[in-house]
């Protein structure tokens, strides 16, 4: 059962955990921070010194006034905090620098790191925090850093100190290299690259850098890939004290350095200078890990049925089977008690405690308690999870269309209205707030949409469009790469006009998407507009420059003489239909998503292969997931291609295909004729011509809606048992893990 602690967190929706030390940050869906635990340094962000049981609320009327935070970090007495404006906030123990202020002052409220040097003009993405160093990742795949560097655990070439950012080297191994991800550890840092591959650098006593050696490093060497790696690519890293572990796109868990406590699983106590594989034979046998997380010398898989496993050191319980003995391989963590019946969305691990968050938005923690860390009004250890207390409008109304983002749904009624639910963090849901609703609220409509009608809406990850019968479009929401197209990078909570004095000037939109952090828009003429973020070139006009209003894709190419009549948009990459039943593609294809038979990323489109499977084909419909893509054919068959690690595909596989295959229609869609696609991030949806729903792929939360959490890689039907009886489906859509659908009256 969930412990009741009225306080801070009471009717707040927690998004994200992170565990320090001996204090703990929950970041919740209206961008605030709450702190609790140790506080000796003013780690917690309050303003005091004073040690706290359960949450408190970081202060956010100096530094952060103002500010919408989007990402956490906890170092071992400090904290750090990014903003929806791409800058880092701090606070806590300053000894080192790690605050990034330019001081060595000590802060119990958030202080800006300093952004008048190297990181000028730059837009922080993500941030790292280690025992007494700090690391933020740009927009632009590079790496800063700040604080302690005795082991090079900056990156910078030196061992000096820092307590301003630093550029982290990209003139050796890391040259030429985009990093997706960082984690700074103890003495050490890692990062992780679009081309699945880990750099590390700092502290080597233990081989937690995983080049083989033990030597210290004081720019990225490359971990080794020669052995248990090879062949494999990474998606996923942590780290602990002194070791290191890596998931890699298959599910599976590698891990190097330090294993005094069998922290790598391997079995063994053997510390290990390169990757090993973490036993899957036992406890994580037949399961796909989605997330890994590394304490001290312990570390936590969340797995795609929903269940934790842990392994290492369990001295304080950390992880959370009950006991306090130490594994080297993979137990499962108790759901018997406070977790039963609860759908575990993220994982986090501090140095001796574990977090779980589930998918109605609570806390759950186990393991050292000693400075209240657990948030459960005690300083008790607990073996096993423990609860942290976090705590219509469409009456008469036919909706017509549905859509949906990350964590945030959209809905057109035959009046032309648009309703929004879900996260409102950065404003996507368009009523002039940033309050999350968990029922249907009208967008404003008193401003740019006013006297106007929506015919079309579209959402993304954190951002909306609307397209209005006058061939406008309209957008809210996040615009930190300037996806709302209307000049700016400015975060809109009400709908703002996409600018139309420049490459939109005299067109007529008929048709819009959205993913991520772009937007697409279809004109009368059959030609494509974008704008927003373009790191992958998924705008198509042949660069990769950012756009804060529209830009013509590029027709001169593949695309030349075409008519485009459909659009869509994956996490990075975008698709076309041509009036011909022809699939053009561009943008990020590392995964094969562009379905052109290669991996090469294209910043202007190219022809999807249609020498195979899609052979003959006339391609009526189209379709994007955040890695891969669908189409829909005029003989009522789907196909697909791209990532495929959670059955997305839906060809009865998880391999991964660069170009078309055809989605599985021998069982549950045998004889049947499917009538519409839509696609979440890793699933799939069809829709059939007798009104049922069918679904394959991911399915952790349950947004297949066959009534497991089990992923698929076949079609299976959705649950028409319960609230679905007697009715027929007439529309679906399809959010990052979950799924929609229209009912006929």
């Amino acid at each position: 059962m969930v412990v009741d602690i009225p306080g801070a967190l009471v009717g707040k929706e927690v998004v994200a955990l992170k565990g320090g030390l001996g204090h703990s940050l929950a970041l919740t869906s209206d961008g605030q921070v709450f702190a609790w635990g140790y506080n000796s340094s003013g780690q917690l962000g309050d303003g005091t010194t004073t040690q706290r049981t359960t949450p408190v609320a970081v202060n956010m009327s100096g530094a952060l006034a103002g500010k919408t935070v989007t990402a956490i970090a906890a170092g071992t007495s400090h904290s750090l905090a990014l903003t929806s404006d791409g800058q880092v906030f701090a606070w806590g123990s300053n000894t080192f620098g790690e605050l990034g202020d330019g001081t060595k002052t000590p802060c119990s409220t958030p202080v800006a790191v300093n952004t008048s040097g190297a990181l000028a003009g730059k837009t922080v993405i993500a941030i790292a925090a280690g025992l007494q160093h700090s690391l933020a990742l740009t927009s632009d795949g590079q790496v800063f850093a700040w604080g302690d560097n005795g082991s090079g655990q900056l990156g910078d070439g030196m061992k000096i100190q820092r307590t301003t950012p630093v550029a982290v080297s990209t003139s050796g191994a890391l040259a030429g290299k985009e990093v997706l991800s960082i984690v700074a550890s103890r003495y050490y840092s890692l990062a992780l690259t679009a081309d699945g591959q880990v750099f590390a650098w700092g502290s080597n006593g233990f081989g937690q850098l995983g080049d083989g050696t033990t030597t210290m490093r004081t720019i990225p060497v490359a971990v080794n890939t020669s052995g248990a790696l090879a062949g494999k690519t990474v998606t996923a890293i942590a780290a602990g004290t002194s070791h290191s572990i890596a998931r890699t796109s298959d599910g599976k868990v590698f891990a190097w350095g330090y294993n005094g406590f069998g922290q790598l699983g391997d079995g063994s106590t053997t510390t290990r200078t390169t990757p090993v594989a973490v036993d899957m034979s036992g406890a994580l046998f037949g399961k796909t890990v989605l997330s890994i997380e590394a304490g001290a010398s312990y570390n936590l898989a969340h797995t795609s049925d929903g269940q934790i496993f842990a392994w290492g050191d369990n001295s304080s319980g950390q992880l959370g089977d009950g006991t306090a003995n130490t594994r080297t391989t993979p137990v499962v963590v108790n759901m018997t008690d406070a977790l039963l019946g609860k759908a575990v969305t993220a994982i986090t691990a501090g140095a001796y405690h574990s977090f779980a968050l589930t998918s109605d938005g609570q806390a759950f923690a186990w393991g050292s308690n000693f400075y209240g860390q657990l948030g459960d009004r005690t300083t008790t250890q607990r073996n096993m999870p423990v609860g942290v207390y976090t705590g219509g409008l469409l009456t008469n109304k036919k909706v017509v269309a549905n859509a949906s983002g990350k964590n945030h749904s959209l809905a057109l009624t035959s009046d032309g209205q648009v309703f929004a639910w879900g996260d409102n963090s950065r404003g996507q849901l368009g009523d002039g707030t940033t309050t999350q609703r968990t029922t249907p609220v009208a967008i404003d409509t008193s401003g740019a949409l006013a006297g106007k009608t929506v015919i079309a809406i579209a959402a993304a990850e954190y951002h909306s469009l609307a397209l209005t019968s006058d061939g406008q479009v309209f957008a809210w929401g996040y615009n930190s790469s300037g996806q709302l197209g209307n000049g700016s990078t400015s975060q809109q909570n009400t709908p703002v006009a996409v600018n139309t004095s420049g490459a939109l000037a005299g067109k007529t939109v008929i048709a819009i998407a959205a993913c991520s952090a772009h937007s697409l828009a279809l004109t009368a003429d059959g030609h494509v507009f974008a704008w927003g973020y373009n790191f992958y070139g998924q705008l198509g006009n042949g660069s990769k420059s950012q756009q804060n209003t529209p830009v013509a894709v590029n027709m001169s190419g593949a695309l030349a003489g075409k008519t485009v009549i459909a659009i869509t948009a994956g996490a990075q990459h975008s698709l076309a239909l041509a009036s011909d039943g022809q699939v053009f593609a561009w943008g990020d294809n590392f995964h094969g998503q562009l379905g052109d038979g290669t991996r090469t990323q294209h910043t202007a489109p190219v022809a999807v292969d249609m020498s195979g499977a899609l052979s003959g084909k006339t391609v009526l419909s189209i379709a994007a997931g955040d890695l891969h893509s669908l189409a829909l054919t005029s003989d009522g068959q789907v196909f697909a291609w791209g990532y495929n690690a959670n059955g997305g595909l839906g060809d009865g596989t998880t391999t991964q295909r660069t170009w078309p295959v055809a989605v599985d229609m021998s069982g549950a869609l045998s004889g049947k004729s499917v009538v519409a696609i839509a696609a979440g991030a890793y699933h799939g949806l069809a829709l059939t011509s007798d009104w049922q729903v069918f679904a394959w792929g991911s399915n952790n939360f349950g947004q297949l809606g066959d009534g497991t959490t089990t992923q698929r890689t076949s079609p299976v039907a959705v649950d028409t048992s319960g609230a679905l009886a007697g009715k027929k489906a007439i529309a679906i859509a399809a959010g990052i893990s979950h799924s929609l659908l229209i009912i006929s009256p």
